[in-house]
């Protein structure tokens, strides 16, 4: 069962809404026949789970089932990681061992199928079957973040033009004050914007990026410029491996003599 978006929970008069964790993973399926456990993505491509080959075996060569549910890893802090979960490509890695299933609904029961039952009892039987899972959500709220960031430049468009931005490159500074790397942000931008930024750095271009930590294959062809301008982002959450944000949408530019400090990186890489 997919979800669909929302922006707020159901009313109270919903009375027959479940609500459950939403875990930041991969979502897949997990096939069970004889004790022996395939998991597929979404696409419908093969995927290393070693918890489903632990659970395949803990229920016995008898049992034939088919789970919806996600594969999920945690990072150093224990919280869910999406960069830890797509690292954990195959069974034999040790990103792999640290990999977690979480079931959250059964399609198929010993040669039966269940899509027609009701979801508590789906719930029920899967809770007789395994360990209770969360994730299972019909309306998906995603917990975004917002924050201020500084423009240091931009990524030219399809057309290759340098006076129309395709992309913002956005910086953040380190704890030591230095602005660095935050990735680039084009979802959110009006066309407006895309002529207006160019416009408005165009005096301030510079030769090389102020900002460090630009990867090179993200920073090829990028228009610098002196990070004098600032916006504020919504964003999922604040990748490990890249140092980027995942899902940035701009909301706004800060305008002239409005005042509000950079983000700053918390830790837990949020």
């Amino acid at each position: 069962m997919l979800a669909r978006a929302a922006t707020r929970p159901p009313n109270d008069a919903d009375a027959a809404w479940a609500c459950e964790v939403k875990w930041d993973g991969i979502r897949v399926v997990i096939i069970i026949d004889a004790g022996v456990a395939q998991a597929f993505t979404r696409a419908g491509r093969p995927i290393g789970l070693p918890a489903a080959d632990r659970l395949a075996a803990a229920l016995g060569p008898r049992r034939r089932v088919v789970l919806d549910g996600e594969r999920i890893a945690l990072g150093e802090d224990g919280l869910p990681s999406f960069p830890e979960a797509l690292q954990a490509r195959g069974a034999a890695s040790l990103a792999a061992e640290r990999a977690r299933l979480v079931a959250f609904d059964l399609l198929h029961l010993d040669g039966q199928s269940t899509i027609a039952l009701p979801y508590v009892d789906r719930r029920q039987l899967l809770e007789a079957l395994v360990e209770p899972g969360h994730g299972w959500d019909v309306l998906k709220i995603r917990h975004v973040r917002e924050g201020v960031f500084a423009i240091a430049g931009w990524a030219p468009g399809e057309d290759g033009r340098r006076e129309r931005a395709g992309s913002l490159v956005v910086a953040a500074p380190r704890p030591n004050g230095q602005l660095a790397w935050a990735g680039r942000v084009g979802s959110g931008l009006t066309e407006e914007l895309r002529l207006a930024v160019p416009r408005v750095l165009r005096e301030h271009v510079l030769a090389r990026p102020a900002i460090a930590g630009v990867p090179a294959r993200e920073g090829r062809g990028c228009v610098w410029a002196e990070p004098l301008l600032r916006c504020v982002v919504e964003y999922l959450s604040w990748s490990d491996a890249t140092g980027a944000l995942r899902n940035p949408v701009l909301l706004r530019i800060l305008g002239a003599g409005e005042e509000s400090p950079l983000s700053r990186r918390s830790p837990g890489g949020s």
